[in-house]
Formats: structure tokens, C-alpha cells, sequence
């Protein structure tokens, strides 16, 4: 009589992190509140470039004290940066400006480049 071989098939959802699950459900809930935890992130520091951008081209004046709902920062610096470059006394181009954003924000500065709408804010300035 032969001897019986019991195998044991484990499945192993991987996040794209690496972070690894059992349950594919967890992965993607987790995946999910990372994008969201991102999302955020982006948000917070689009404002931040904004006000940075801001003190930088007007010097003289603080940067307005808007109070922005979650989700409307990325909006709002899209509306800001046509009036930095329309209103300014160094009148900075639109190239200028990407590099500020990407030297103003290390982290998430190509991000924000991408989900900026570069096409709008260039309408917005002639």
C-alpha cells in the first residue's frame, strides 16, 4: 500500500505595496484606504503649494485664509496659479510655476503635476 501525499494549496493576495493577505476581499479593502489615505495627502499639499507659491510671487501680501472642503484643494491651486501668473509683478511663466511645484513639494510634486489641468489654467492665462 502506498502512502498518501496531502498537499496544501495556499492562495496569496499581494497588495501593491507587497503587503500580502489570505482573503482577497481584505487586499482590496486595503488597497482601496491606501488610494483613499493618498488621495488626501495629494490634497493637503496642493493647498500647501498654493499658499507657498503664493508668498513666493507676492511677498507683501499674506496668502488668503480659505477655508476648503476635502477634495476642492487640487480646484482651488488650479484657479490659483492663473492669478499668480496674470497678477504677479514677475509675471512667471507657466514652466516656472511647474518647477516651483515640484521644488515646493519633494514628495508628491510629480503628482501633482499630473493631476493638475495644465491645458485649463494655460486658457485661463491669455
Amino acid at each position: 500500500m502506498k502512502g498518501f501525499i496531502f498537499m496544501i494549496c495556499k492562495i496569496t493576495y499581494i497588495a501593491f505595496d507587497g503587503t500580502e493577505f489570505s482573503d482577497a476581499a481584505k487586499c482590496k479593502e486595503y488597497e482601496e484606504k491606501q488610494l483613499t489615505e493618498k488621495e488626501v495627502f495629494l490634497e493637503r499639499e496642493a493647498k500647501t503649494v498654493g499658499e507657498n507659491l503664493w508668498c513666493k510671487y507676492f511677498p507683501d501680501i499674506s496668502p488668503q485664509n480659505v477655508k476648503l472642503k476635502s477634495g476642492q484643494e487640487l480646484h482651488w491651486l488650479e484657479k490659483e496659479i492663473p492669478e499668480i501668473i496674470l497678477k504677479s509683478d514677475i509675471h512667471p511663466s507657466l514652466e516656472m510655476i511647474k518647477r516651483d511645484i515640484l521644488s515646493l513639494s519633494e514628495k508628491s510634486g510629480t503628482r501633482l503635476l499630473e493631476k493638475l489641468n495644465f491645458e485649463e489654467i494655460r486658457k485661463q492665462c491669455q
